[in-house]
């Protein structure tokens, strides 16, 4: 009798904890789902925006203009990640042709204004752009 109470407590507490463990899990995952749904609403705001703008006319300066390289721009919302030393990086592709990419980061300052501080151009956008 001893030993059948045994088990069943036995599995009682292992079913307990693999409930729980479970429910631990889908809330990690939930809250990962979360950050990355605050990161692209940052990337994607108007704020956002303004901060990497200037990348556009600093390469570009005839950028949206008719006689200008860069007519249109979206985020691509696959490469938005966490930075690790701070801030968001995501890629920019140009003119809907994903061979054109400026990759960016952007960071809240101390003043809490978003900025954009670092930017890298694909080999083909340079070169499309040195023309």
């Amino acid at each position: 009798m001893k030993k059948i109470f045994v088990i069943f407590l036995s599995i009682i507490m292992l079913s307990s904890s693999m409930f729980l463990g479970g429910c631990s899990m889908l809330n990690s995952r939930s809250e990962k789902e979360n950050e990355n749904s605050q990161m692209i609403k940052l990337v994607e705001s108007k704020e956002a925006e303004k901060a990497f703008y200037h990348w556009f006319t600093y390469v570009d300066p005839q950028a949206f203009k008719k006689e200008g390289f860069i007519q249109s721009y979206e985020i691509d919302r696959n490469s938005i990640s966490k930075n690790p030393m701070s801030g968001i990086d995501f890629d920019i592709i140009i003119n809907g042709d994903s061979d054109f990419i400026i990759s960016c980061n952007i960071n809240k300052n101390s003043d809490g204004e978003i900025e954009s501080t670092s930017a890298t151009y694909s080999d083909k956008l340079s070169q499309a752009l040195e023309r």
